[in-house]
């Protein structure tokens, strides 16, 4: 806690006892004010702290700070931390706006609080104010609530006295005592009935915020339902407005390709290529075409994690190849050393991707480096299976497929390749009908 700004208040505290006075009584209602008395170590021989009326300890406190014991500081310390949050929320009033703000404080306790603040304020302007301003309003406060006029028989009496006879003095001592008693019954009858009604309105005000914090525990709740229903069908809706976008680039993707089909029989027939133009449209009238996806999984999966950081998504390559027609086969072609666990999973999950995979044993060489070569593989899969196929998917950055890839083309086929940018080779690319690049909804980030 800043040692200066305890030190400020305390003089100022110490200067202005009524002052200190109303802002403990405000700061510590009930049994906190007991409390506070036990934590500064204040102390009344012969009886305990939470029968001591009220009154009594609060001037007790305010006197131990006006004689700047170390009781005294205690409390002022403790004042200047209940008091924290104001402290740093007074930082953005102006000294124009204080009163305002100390006004619309939303009970007794926090405009006290917020009175705490403005006289421990750094800015002499906003402490100098407070204290005036306080100064003020216990004076007007005074004028309108005279604690003297119950003393008063009591001071004639006393004046009397200067010039009765000695024989007297002891008669008018007595009468002085017991108007003395019963001003003294009197400040504690209407002492006690104040602090009944403060008790009371405490009481009254902690009921109307008990319910207050009901009504918005309640309100909070709704307003939390209200959006969670928001959210769930913004999703749903997301989710529909995705899947018609995937419909309709589908329906955009068969579109095209039925014109560049259809185009090609149009060329074929102009160059008198007539068997080749009957054969496609052979297969246009045939329904959807036949597609077959073969995915060099090693090359993929390489690629993808040194580009992106990422795996391949083998079930959206799978759906994306449907985009082209009616997927008939599809292969992944994998090198696999000792079986492990992750190797068995990652083979069952390429599985339940509409994959059959194929895989090949790694083997060490006589130099000691290890070789698990699908390419001859792949390639006399898609030759076997060119006859019963209209589409090719080769799933592959690998440049040696270039003369495979001119051969399916020259059979009738159309070949889109499929594979990671910057990882794929130009040529192989450029000779392609078609070009898939994987990214977006094709990879999915790598585990940290």
């Amino acid at each position: 806690m800043n040692t200066q700004v305890v030190s400020s208040l305390h003089k100022r505290l110490a200067r202005e006892e009524d002052l200190c006075e109303l802002l403990i009584g405000l700061l510590y209602p009930g049994k906190m004010l007991p409390k506070l008395a036990t934590r500064v170590g204040l102390s009344f021989p012969g009886h305990r702290i939470d029968k001591i009326p009220r009154d009594e300890l609060i001037d007790a406190l305010a006197d131990a700070v006006r004689t700047g014991s170390p009781e005294g500081q205690q409390v002022v310390q403790e004042m200047t931390a209940a008091a924290q949050a104001e402290r740093e929320e007074i930082g953005k009033v102006r000294t124009a706006d204080l009163w305002e703000w100390v006004r619309t404080a939303p009970d007794a306790q926090q405009g006290a609080r917020r009175l705490v603040a403005a006289l421990a304020d750094k800015r002499e302007s906003i402490a100098r104010s407070a204290a005036q301003w306080c100064r003020e309003q216990l004076a007007r406060y005074k004028a309108g609530h005279s604690q003297t006029e119950p003393l008063a028989p009591v001071l004639d009496l006393l004046m009397d006295m200067a010039s009765a006879p000695v024989a007297e003095a002891a008669d008018a001592m007595e009468r002085v005592v017991k108007q003395l008693r019963q001003s003294a019954r009197s400040l504690e009858d209407a002492a006690s009935r104040q602090a009944r009604e403060r008790d009371r309105l405490a009481a009254e005000l902690g009921r109307g915020l008990e319910r207050l914090g009901g009504d918005l525990s309640r309100l909070r709740s709704w307003t939390g339902e209200q959006q969670a229903q928001i959210r769930t069908a913004l999703e749903a809706l997301t989710t529909a407005v995705r899947r018609l976008e995937e419909r309709l680039d589908r329906h955009q993707a068969a579109v095209e390709e039925l014109i560049a089909r259809v185009g090609g029989i149009a060329v074929a027939l102009d160059r008198g290529r007539t068997e080749a133009a009957r054969r496609e449209l052979a297969r246009l009238r045939a329904g959807p075409r036949r597609v077959g996806i073969f995915a060099d999984v090693a090359n993929l999966d390489i690629s993808a994690r040194q580009a992106h950081a990422a795996r391949v998504q083998y079930r959206a390559l799978r759906e994306r190849g449907g985009w082209l027609g009616q997927v008939t086969l599809a292969r992944a072609y994998v090198a696999v050393g000792p079986e492990t666990q992750a190797q068995r999973s990652f083979h069952t999950a390429l599985e339940h991707a509409g994959f059959e995979v194929r895989a090949l044993a790694v083997k060490q060489l006589a130099d000691g480096r290890f070789k698990a070569n699908w390419d001859l593989g792949m390639a006399t899969d898609m030759m076997r299976h060119a006859e019963s196929l209209d589409v090719v998917v080769l799933a592959s950055g690998d440049g040696d497929f270039l003369d495979l890839v001119h051969w399916l083309r020259q059979q009738g086929l159309q070949v889109h390749v499929a594979g990671v940018t910057g990882h794929t080779a130009q040529d192989l690319i450029a000779a392609a009908d078609g070009w898939i690049p994987l990214e977006g909804d094709l990879l999915s980030p790598l585990p940290r």
